[in-house]
């Protein structure tokens, strides 16, 4: 079912929360909400379960205005980060619980509950305690319990961040698997960037309580909007174009090697180059040069941070057998990057 949210304020005495914030959640797509803490990614999910009354706008899912529906009238979903499940009760018990209360026939939870526990792999421990399982399998009983009432909408309050790394990277697989599976319209929370980028049809970027961007995982990482989702969504080298040697013919120069930037852009000292680290390569023959100040070992991985007649910038190189002693602070490095895969902005 599509979201859609017009015009959304929320307020806390003082304190505007959400701005005057408009989205479309398309049918069928998973968006993540995400920011920096006390964005508003959470106040805007939580409004739209129902959880805290509107200060001014208007929700709707499919053609129905909820602005002032009660929660549990809203056939939304809402998965927490603390799984929020009953310990006292049984796997079985716990997903059926909403069918319950709902007054369902005993025959039908039987097979919904059963059905659903087969999608999300915990049909073999139906009987078993919530404390006997691990962090992966109770958040699976959250989204099975979430799902077998059949919500139009499912929302996740940062549902992976008390998972560790391995688990968290099996469990992303697992939610978009089951949410495609499922065909449902899905509203993610998450200060992960990663998640975000691997989970994601599209990506909203909140700050201060309004949406900076909206686009697909790629959009997102290669051609930001502004400095702030440069900088929030990866690692990032932002260069202005003050700084650039200009020769007589105006042609530029940046780290010694010649580079084409078009018309508009080079006519505006305000503008800014975005060079994603990955994009600079590692070279012994490049024309590009600078001094190792720091290496963070990444596994795969090296995070080089390298002086230049320009400042500091980042270059992520893949870590071969050796590489650290080829590669140590101090060195004089040489390197070369493809200005083709510049991204200009103001």
């Amino acid at each position: 079912m599509e979201v859609i949210l017009k015009n959304i304020i929320q307020k806390y005495d003082n304190f505007t929360a959400v701005n005057d914030l408009s989205l479309i959640v398309k049918k069928g797509e998973l968006l993540s909400l995400i920011g920096p803490s006390g964005c508003g990614k959470t106040t805007l999910l939580r409004t739209i379960a129902g959880l805290i009354p509107l200060t001014s706008g208007e929700i709707f899912i499919k053609d129905s205005d909820v602005s002032t529906v009660p929660p549990q009238k809203r056939n939304t979903a809402l998965v927490f980060q603390n799984y929020a499940l009953f310990p006292h009760m049984s796997v079985y018990e716990n997903v059926e619980y909403g069918l319950k209360i709902r007054k369902i026939d005993r025959k039908i939870r039987l097979e919904k509950v059963n059905s659903i526990l087969e999608k999300v792999q915990l049909e073999k421990l139906s009987n078993r305690r919530i404390d006997e399982l691990s962090g992966g399998q109770q958040q699976r009983v959250a989204l099975a319990r979430a799902l077998i009432i059949e919500p139009k909408v499912l929302l996740f309050d940062e549902p992976l961040s008390n998972l560790d790394e391995k688990l968290r990277t099996e469990m992303r697989k697992e939610i978009k698997k089951i949410q495609k599976d499922f065909g449902i319209t899905s509203i993610y929370v998450t200060h992960d960037q990663q998640e975000a980028f691997s989970i994601s049809d599209r990506i909203a970027v909140m700050n201060n309580g309004i949406i900076e961007q909206l686009g697909t995982p790629n959009e997102i990482y290669y051609t930001p909007k502004n400095q702030f989702v440069a900088e929030f969504m990866g690692n990032s080298n932002i260069i202005n174009i003050s700084q650039l040697k200009k020769d007589s013919s105006n042609n530029f120069s940046l780290l010694n090697k010649k580079i084409e930037i078009p018309l508009e852009y080079a006519r505006n000292d305000s503008q800014k180059i975005l060079i994603r680290p990955e994009m600079f390569k590692l070279n012994n023959s490049g024309k590009s040069e600078g001094i190792i100040k720091w290496i963070e070992n990444l596994g795969g991985i090296s995070r080089i941070t390298v002086e230049t007649n320009i400042g500091d910038i980042i270059i992520e190189s893949a870590t071969s057998y050796g590489f650290d002693k080829e590669y140590m602070v101090g060195r004089l490095i040489k390197f070369d990057f493809d200005d083709k895969f510049f991204h200009f902005f103001e």
